[in-house]
């Protein structure tokens, strides 16, 4: 249950994050868009561009409100959602959100697949089978009667006092009807409960390596983004701009390198806050939070 709230909290928080993350990019190309205009006006006035770049300019200022409610109604979701997880009001959940340090990933999913045997869900439903277990062997205990010793001393008149011992049992006249079928369900619980165990570790295992591929391809396109992708589309814009105040090309290419750009950033902000969720989703499959202790949680996984 914790590691399931865990994850429900930190999918919210990621959404969360996204959508401010995301609302201050669309602003900046807003601005942007709006320096572009300017910049088109300018020509206009100095005979060099056309009256319909203004237009186009202007209709795609109005464009950009759409996705800044969409990412508000996004953000009020979130916070509403962490507010019931958290069992407080809406209005608790304030502030704007920050990115946390990225939860690193170990180099092989294998040592996080073992622990999965540890898992809370398994190991109740392993304690679960063995109690059944104990509950067969002693219903096939019960099938023979405990027998009763007494020690017995005696006075005499005539003779020395008498010491004896007497062994009592009851005989078992319908031995073991009952106690054998009470035994018999018990062995059967004890199978079926072991038989859902492997079933669930099986599930987990699957779940498990399904998450950590996705937070292995997430974590490999946020250092694309980053690294290549955005800083590619930043130097294009800047062309376009120098381009276009030089005349070499239309208003076109200008918006198109603009909206290249916007895309590119909202895309490397999503590949973050989808790391986050499948990392938490392999936290609660595994039974390992790897939020808890940073860098450390995956060296201690990978140490055993």
């Amino acid at each position: 249950q914790q590691l399931a709230l865990e994850e429900a909290a930190i999918g919210a928080y990621a959404n969360l994050w996204l959508a401010s993350a995301s609302a201050a990019v669309v602003e900046e190309q807003k601005e942007a868009l709006a320096r572009f205009a300017q910049i088109a006006r300018a020509r206009y006035a100095a005979g060099g561009g056309s009256q319909s770049d203004l237009l186009r300019a202007d209709v795609e200022l109005a464009r950009m409100e759409d996705p800044l409610l969409e990412l508000e109604e996004m953000e009020i979701a979130a916070r509403a959602t962490l507010a019931s997880l958290a069992n407080a009001s809406f209005d608790a959940v304030q502030g704007a959100p920050e990115m946390p340090p990225l939860p690193p990933l170990p180099d092989d999913p294998g040592a996080l697949l073992a622990r999965i045997a540890s898992h809370p869900e398994v190991a109740a439903l392993e304690e679960q089978a063995k109690r059944s277990e104990i509950e067969a062997r002693l219903e096939a205990r019960n099938r023979w009667p405990d027998p009763t010793v007494q020690l017995v001393y005696g006075q005499r008149n005539d003779a020395p006092d008498m010491v004896g011992a007497q062994v009592m049992f009851d005989i078992p006249v319908f031995a073991g009807s009952k106690e054998d079928r009470l035994a018999a369900a018990a062995r059967t619980e004890a199978k079926a409960l072991r038989n859902r165990r492997e079933a669930v570790v099986r599930r987990m295992e699957g779940e498990a390596r399904a998450a950590f591929s996705a937070a292995r391809r997430q974590e490999r396109l946020i250092r694309l983004f980053e690294e290549e992708i955005v800083p590619r589309a930043e130097r294009n814009l800047t062309a376009a701009i120098g381009a276009y105040q030089a005349g070499t090309v239309d208003f076109l290419t200008l918006l198109d390198a603009r909206v290249q750009l916007q895309s590119q950033r909202l895309e490397a902000l999503r590949a973050r806050a989808n790391y986050l969720r499948a990392v938490a989703r392999l936290s609660r499959t595994t039974g390992v939070s790897l939020f808890a202790t940073g860098t450390g949680a995956a060296s201690e996984v990978e140490n055993g």
